[in-house]
């Protein structure tokens, strides 16, 4: 494949990226400097990447955004200290592989595999959001959160949270929130610390969530989704929130007392109202 044909959109939304080519790496650093590329996917399949290094970043020092999320084979990060100007990152590195992100002092969006070995996350001063996968309490501390004070998104996935969310005490620019498939159950206490940022709060697919009742102190609530998650005792718990313009409950997630009447007067105001049928639900 050309590596004009390898220029693509990832989704509909997205700028153009370009998907290196390791057979064509030559090839495609000639266009990526001709052309000032500054998108690029790295993807292991037959006609992408296969190098356990990203030395040659160092000839294309201007890109801005690179996702290399299912390279498991890359050894070798150090390319990574030549994006002074990088924007965007996404990688999954092997837990005993080295990584060190402490120049990429212009990332705002990160999303990564955590491991103990990747250095310097705490200096990233200016992420606004951040996705993350197999993150720890090591992670999950005040000491490395605090210097995220423009984080308005974080994604936490397949993770584990033992000490609660006290960590996010001093984020108060988050607003979106988002928990998946979580390793283990987690404790919600700490998230009355956003109830005056956070905006949208979802929790998917993960069954054991203690203190969810302390949803009811996030006044500014615009979203709530938990789908296969955990049950709410009683719609009253949605009472202060009285900005909720998206309401999801489905699965494992609904009302255990079944009592929807006065939920369902808020219906005109809560424009995305879906709310999966329980045959012990009351609605009037």
């Amino acid at each position: 494949m050309s590596v004009v044909d390898r220029l693509k959109r990832p989704t509909s939304d997205q700028e153009e990226y370009l998907y290196l080519s390791s057979q064509n790496l030559g090839e495609d650093l000639d266009y990526i400097k001709t052309n000032r590329i500054e998108n690029l996917i790295l993807i292991p399949n037959s006609d992408g990447f296969h190098l356990d290094n990203i030395d040659f970043l160092q000839e294309i020092p201007f890109v801005k955004r690179l996702q290399m999320g299912t390279c498991s084979q890359v050894k070798h990060y150090e390319g990574l200290a030549s994006l002074e100007n990088l924007e965007l990152l996404s990688f999954s590195s092997n837990e005993k592989t080295p990584v060190d992100l402490s120049l990429l002092q212009n990332l705002s969006h990160l999303f990564f595999s955590y491991s103990r070995q990747i250095k310097g996350l705490d200096r990233l001063s200016n992420l606004t959001s951040i996705g993350v996968g197999n993150g720890t309490d090591e992670y999950f501390r005040i000491e490395v959160f605090r210097n995220y004070s423009k984080l308005s998104r974080l994604v936490i996935g397949r993770s584990i949270l033992n000490q609660g969310l006290a960590f996010l005490k001093e984020n108060s620019s988050l607003k979106n929130l988002d928990f998946t498939h979580m390793k283990r159950g987690f404790d919600l206490e700490g998230i009355q610390h956003l109830r005056d940022s956070l905006k949208r709060l979802r929790i998917m697919s993960s069954k054991k969530v203690d203190n969810i009742q302390l949803i009811s102190e996030l006044h500014n609530l615009e979203w709530l989704i938990l789908s296969d998650s955990v049950p709410l005792e009683s719609s009253r718990v949605l009472e202060p929130l009285r900005n909720l313009e998206a309401l999801t409950l489905r699965g494992s997630s609904y009302f255990i007392d079944g009592n929807l009447r006065d939920l369902e007067k808020r219906r005109e105001s809560i424009k995305y109202y879906n709310i999966a049928h329980k045959s012990h639900y009351v609605y009037k």
